[in-house]
């Protein structure tokens, strides 16, 4: 494939708008680095400002797409989420590496072994906010234990109902949300509601929001 700064400018917008991985071929990184050692070489052959201006920006560029992939991949690797069909050579190898990482980690860190009996409760006293968590939310089918109007919500929040499976993603606010599986409620910050409102991939819950997320 030919590389160029404008592709590479555009794949780092498709990746961050995208939650999922945009899929690449195998070979990506090694024509990337073709190209980047062409530009090099020509900021060599004649170091003018604008050359020099292009070399730094295409080195941002990169970095920029590899940080947003690396997310990603890690992401899918914590949730074992096996599909490797987007990824590129390096990162199938990268991808494998991460999740045998996690697995052994989960191992050494499964307490439930040497879980005393009848000791099931994993909330702890002094730590309110999580024990109410716990409460509002039926883990099982992940619906919010709630009314029906959720009324209840907190200010800031609003709840909704996602429309289809959606991976483990970086939000807006830098925090990871999901994944989340079609026809779950959850409840996500106002900003993060709205936008997969916006995006048609959920539904609002909240009378008020359904107002604003049209």
């Amino acid at each position: 494939m030919e590389i160029s700064y404008d592709y590479l400018r555009r794949l780092r917008q498709d990746e961050q708008s995208s939650m999922a991985l945009i899929k690449l071929p195998d070979d990506f990184y090694s024509n990337v680095r073709e190209y980047v050692k062409e530009v090099k070489n020509r900021v060599g052959m004649d170091p003018n400002l604008d050359n020099m201006r292009e070399y730094g920006n295409l080195i941002k560029t990169l970095n920029d797409i590899i940080k947003l992939r690396l997310n990603k991949i890690v992401l899918r690797s914590l949730y074992h989420q096996d599909d490797m069909d987007d990824f590129t050579k390096e990162e199938k190898e990268l991808f494998v590496d991460v999740s045998r990482l996690i697995n052994d980690y989960e191992s050494q860190m499964d307490f439930t072994v040497n879980k005393s009996p009848g000791k099931h409760n994993s909330t702890k006293p002094g730590n309110d906010k999580l024990n109410r968590d716990i409460e509002k939310y039926d883990i099982k089918d992940k619906k919010i234990k709630d009314d029906k109007n959720y009324g209840s919500i907190e200010e800031g929040f609003s709840v909704v109902r996602i429309k289809q499976n959606i991976p483990a993603y970086s939000g807006v606010d830098g925090n990871i949300y999901g994944p989340f599986e079609s026809g779950a409620e959850v409840k996500l910050p106002r900003e993060e509601a709205e936008f997969l409102v916006n995006a048609n991939m959920a539904d609002s819950l909240n009378k008020q929001e359904k107002m604003r997320c049209v």
